[in-house]
This record gives C-alpha cells, structure tokens and sequence, in this order.
C-alpha cells in the first residue's frame, strides 16, 4: 500500500490524446488508460457492457449444461439469461431422449377432438421449467448410475418427461410404461 502510495506521487501524467492518459511511473513502467465518452476509465469499464444480450445468449448456447450452470452464477443478468428455456430444452432433449406423455395417444384412441383434448391436457398439466426438469433428472440420473439389477438389467429413470420413477428391470420399466398408457387412455375415452 506505502509503495503504491509513493509509485503514484513521483509518476508523471501526461494527455496522449483526447480520451487517453499515459501514466509514466518513476520505475520506468507506462500505463495507459482509455477514457470512454462518459469519463469512465478503462479500468473501471467491463468487458460485459460490450456484450449485448444477443452476443451472450450465442456464447451461451455453445456451452456445456456444466458450464452454462457455471457461468449462469457470475451476475445477476447471466443467471437471467443462462436460466432461458431454450438452453436447458437443448440440454434435456441430447441428454435424456425422452418421450412425451401425449405421445402415447394413438390414432386408434377415440375420435379426433377427444384425442386433441387430451393432448392439450397432458401437455399443459407439465412443467414448463426446462431447467428445473433437467437438475430433478440429472440428479435422479446420478442416484442410480452405476446400480444394476442381478439380471444386469441398468437401473434407470423413465423416459417420459417429468417422470422420476426409477426402473430396476424390464418389467417394471414396462409395467411403468402401462401406466402413462393407461392414464393417456383415460383421457381420452373420459
């Protein structure tokens, strides 16, 4: 701090040009600061007021759902922006590969308004909030990655969206599947 102090006082400032300082120190060390049109110096100015929020959300969409998350905690703003559905909706989808619980609802299921209310239902009755869908997933994911059954049959979660049940075979994968079948029939024969 005292040889700042004294690096300060015995340096000589002189105007470059207009909006630009040199600051030559008795060490021999020049610094120059650029002053924006505000009378911000340079150093007081960060390289995210340069970046418009277009600029970032095309930086963000070349990140990891690792890094997003990472990046997505140094402001305010870049949580904002990090947290948009279209990010962590990418993510999900190369992720899990997951099926739609309306995707059940086959053309042989009553007629085609029935069908269409159904669907709209089902649809709107699902979070919305990718992000969230894929921390829930991702940690339910962990839980069970390296866990298998004495078969060899992989434990896993459902593949329909928003569905955690985890699956310790094939026949309580399939038994699980029956049932959003079931709940898709009932739907649309209601």
């Amino acid at each position: 701090s005292h040889q700042a102090l004294s690096l300060w006082s015995s340096s000589v400032t002189t105007n470059v040009g207009p909006g630009q300082t040199r600051i030559n120190t008795s060490r021999g060390n020049t610094m120059q600061h650029y002053y924006s049109s505000t009378g911000q110096k340079s150093s007081d100015i960060s390289l995210l007021d340069f970046l418009n929020d277009d600029t970032t959300r095309i930086v963000f969409s070349f990140l990891s759902y690792k890094r997003l998350a990472l990046v997505s905690r140094i402001c305010k703003h870049w949580n904002e922006l990090g947290g948009e559905k279209s990010f962590w909706m990418h993510h999900y989808e190369r992720r899990f590969r997951y099926k739609l619980p309306e995707d059940f609802i086959t053309s042989d299921m009553g007629d085609e308004t029935a069908r269409a209310d159904a669907r709209e239902v089902l649809a709107s009755s699902r979070s919305t909030d990718w992000k969230d869908l894929f921390v829930r997933k991702w940690i339910k994911d962990r839980s069970v990655k390296k866990q298998a059954s004495r078969t060899g049959f992989q434990h896993r979660t459902c593949a329909v969206l928003g569905c955690l049940t985890v699956c310790t075979s094939e026949a309580t994968n399939k038994r699980h599947l029956q049932k959003h079948i079931n709940n898709a029939v009932k739907l649309v024969t209601k």
